[in-house]
């Protein structure tokens, strides 16, 4: 017989009453629901637990869904996200033995426990098990750091910077559509990236995008919207100017114009009046343009852009011809 509370606290400790449950569940393969019911109960009644059962509980249900002995892991998170439990830290606490046992059980290691989390419908909810004053990427951070979670860690700032993204773009699509100005699209573009690292070449995109959504220039009629599209674009290009500031934001800037006149028929032959009005603009530079017309296109649509800007980059390269005869 074998009780986990009484078990070593470690993983060889408890592989046993793993083993023991899996050979059971090969035979009986109905019993997979039943253990899932019981290990869903048992994280339920966490308060009731010493710290070192706790630990024990940890290591054995990581030790279940590492040998894939079949539970869903929903039913686990969701009993994790009792209120109390949350407040008190207890959630938080088990959740992290649990995620450290599990990643030296999985054989793919961080890739298993993201998808662990996807399937439990919690991998961008991990803060929610954060009581409510520390439920910031700072205190994320430094918590699962100091617990050896490092991967988690990695992951999850990316996860966070996405978020931000996104949060950004709805942000300056709502800011444009209520009549604001550059200042105040500045201002939730720093307020944001203050707290959060996030890639410049994603936030031009992103920026981009929102200024695009924010605008009233579409209409029925097919060529007044493009004049439309090119008076709105042109009344933000200092704003396009100032994050779009290297070599390599501005092409992300031109791949990220390219994508969107792709998706958008409307803008579809657009595309090269805009990228002239953005150099005229001094927002994009020469070689960049030319950069992105040899190897630097995105390959949604390239070869549709890059033969609509022919005529363009023919004139561009003649005036530098003619700049080096002077």
């Amino acid at each position: 017989e074998r009780f986990i509370f009484v078990e070593p606290s470690t993983a060889e400790g408890l592989l046993p009453w793993v083993t023991f449950m899996q050979a059971v569940i090969r035979r009986r393969p109905f019993l997979v629901q039943a253990l899932e019911g019981v290990m869903e109960t048992l994280v339920k009644q966490l308060n009731f637990y010493t710290e070192a059962e706790q630990q024990n509980l940890a290591i054995a249900i990581a030790l279940v869904y590492g040998h894939n002995l079949g539970p869903l892991p929903l039913p686990l998170f969701r009993a994790l996200q009792d209120d109390a439990k949350v407040e008190s830290g207890d959630s938080l606490n088990f959740l992290t033995k649990f995620m450290k046992a599990f990643l030296p059980a999985a054989p793919a290691g961080i890739d298993d426990l993201v998808t662990l989390l996807r399937r439990g419908k919690v991998e961008d909810a991990l803060l929610n098990f954060f009581p409510h004053l520390r439920r910031t990427e700072d205190h994320f951070a430094r918590h699962f750091e100091e617990a050896g979670l490092e991967p988690l860690v990695a992951h999850s700032r990316k996860k966070f910077a996405d978020a931000r993204l996104r949060t950004i773009r709805k942000q300056v699509k709502e800011a444009i559509a209520e009549g604001q100005g550059n200042q105040a699209i500045v201002d939730i573009v720093l307020q944001h990236t203050s707290e959060v690292e996030v890639a410049e070449t994603q936030l031009v995109g992103v920026l981009w995008e929102g200024i695009m959504e924010g605008g009233d220039w579409a209409t029925k009629n097919q060529q007044q919207a493009m004049l439309n599209a090119l008076k709105h674009i042109k009344g933000w290009m200092k704003l396009l100017e100032r994050f779009a500031s290297s070599a390599k934001t501005e092409l992300a800037l031109m791949n990220a114009i390219q994508e969107y006149c792709y998706a958008d028929a409307r803008l579809l032959k657009l595309f090269p009046q805009i990228v002239k009005q953005l150099y005229d603009g001094d927002v994009l530079d020469e070689d960049t343009i030319l950069f992105w017309q040899k190897k630097g296109a995105s390959p949604k649509g390239r070869q549709i852009f890059q033969k609509d800007m022919e005529p363009l980059v023919k004139w561009l390269l003649e005036a530098e011809e003619d700049e080096d005869e002077d």
